[in-house]
């Protein structure tokens, strides 16, 4: 294929210019830009592989969508919606606490949503042909991801979301697998759920891979920590270890056992940036993780330009009538350099001159040098954006 042609080319260009840093060589890069580059390049691999996978399936949903839409979109969004009220009333009960008692309100509740599809029959067809013209399409996003997995990369978000549209759509159909798959995921957003259903699946075995799939792949220690759970209240209560565990979220929060479990129900924590930086590799991190953050595109556009102005704000080192530091930065700048360009830079100088006539006291200069500022300030962001444009 063209895209692991392309892809091939540059792993193979960036292994020379790392050889070429090794080296000393001019054009070599050291290894730290050999590793951000070649991670980028896999980034828009796999994206453009996802895009390309989902091209031809696409068009099938979207000319089968054109025509029962009205029917299958609210079927969609009925069955999310009912899985959700299910799945509230099932862990908010606390009379609900044998294992086996949990995996019946499961089956319950996909019972549930599936009662509340209502299609016509034309578009339980349409449904059938959708059903039936993914499977490749789902088979090949399958191997991609966990191709992707296997790289250590980030799993794009329209191959994540094309995943789980494709997951809803089988449920919709009556695919068993799906509607525990969107179970899985949905129990996911809770980390007192999730260790519940770890516990219920390691006491009876009736919890389907793809529920526990989600929750594993969301907690990387969700078995060892029900796991641990469960024997440590069979300690606490002096019983055998083949002995069953009632279990829920009331029991997780308010045992000394379920909040020891729970500490190590920690999320996969993505790279944070709390410390702040510049980065020009797509990938997935935390954000405000630790407090306000804020992202501004450098691109020279207006908006990141007032962006960059309430940043400033927000830290105390910009007012609307303090233009100091801006200005210096603006005038003192003749000989920075141009992102990526390495080229000096021109920027024009702030230096107002300003006619005042008869008895002008100080409230007419400040609120003439702010209105001089200001049209200044308009005048410079017209001329990055110009200058951006000329650039490209």
């Amino acid at each position: 294929m063209a895209a692991d042609e392309a892809y091939q080319t540059i792993l193979t260009s960036l292994n020379a210019q790392r050889l070429a840093g090794e080296k000393g060589m001019e054009g070599g890069i050291a290894q730290a830009a050999f590793k951000d580059r070649s991670a980028e390049a896999a980034a828009q691999y796999y994206q453009r592989k996802a895009e390309t996978i989902l091209n031809g399936y696409q068009v099938m949903e979207d000319t089968i969508m054109a025509t029962y839409g009205t029917e299958i979109q609210p079927a969609l969004d009925a069955i999310n919606q009912s899985l959700t009220d299910s799945l509230n009333e099932i862990f908010e009960n606390p009379n609900i606490s044998e294992p086996q008692d949990f995996v019946n309100q499961f089956n319950t509740a996909i019972d549930e949503a599936l009662n509340s599809v209502n299609l016509s029959p034309g578009a339980k067809g349409g449904l059938g042909m959708l059903l039936e013209g993914m499977a490749p399409t789902e088979k090949q996003l399958s191997d991609l991801t966990a191709q992707i997995q296997q790289a250590g990369q980030e799993i794009p978000k329209t191959l994540r979301d094309a995943m789980s549209g494709i997951e809803t759509i089988g449920a919709a159909a009556g695919e068993k697998e799906d509607l525990w798959s969107i179970i899985g995921k949905q129990i996911t957003n809770s980390p007192e759920r999730a260790l519940v259903l770890e516990a219920v699946q390691q006491q009876t075995g009736q919890i389907p891979d793809a529920a526990i799939s989600a929750v594993e792949e969301r907690y990387d220690d969700a078995e060892a920590a029900a796991r641990g759970f469960l024997e440590a209240m069979r300690v606490q209560f002096n019983e055998g270890l083949n002995v069953t565990v009632p279990v829920n979220i009331q029991t997780v929060m308010k045992s000394e056992q379920g909040l020891t479990a729970m500490k190590r129900m920690a999320p996969r924590k993505e790279e944070g940036h709390a410390e702040g930086g510049i980065f020009d590799t797509p990938h997935i991190a935390w954000f405000a993780e630790d407090g306000p953050e804020a992202a501004i595109p450098l691109d020279g556009s207006r908006h990141a330009a007032e962006l960059w102005k309430e940043a400033g704000q927000l830290l105390g080192l910009y007012r609307n009538n303090n233009y100091g530091a801006y200005s210096r930065a603006m005038s003192g700048a003749q000989a920075a350099s141009s992102p990526g360009s390495g080229r000096a830079v021109s920027f024009p100088a702030y230096s107002p001159v300003i006619n005042l006539y008869g008895n002008a006291g100080r409230q007419e200069v400040e609120e003439a040098e702010q209105a001089s500022f200001d049209r200044f300030k308009e005048w410079l962001l017209k001329f990055e954006e110009d200058r951006n444009r000329m650039r490209f």
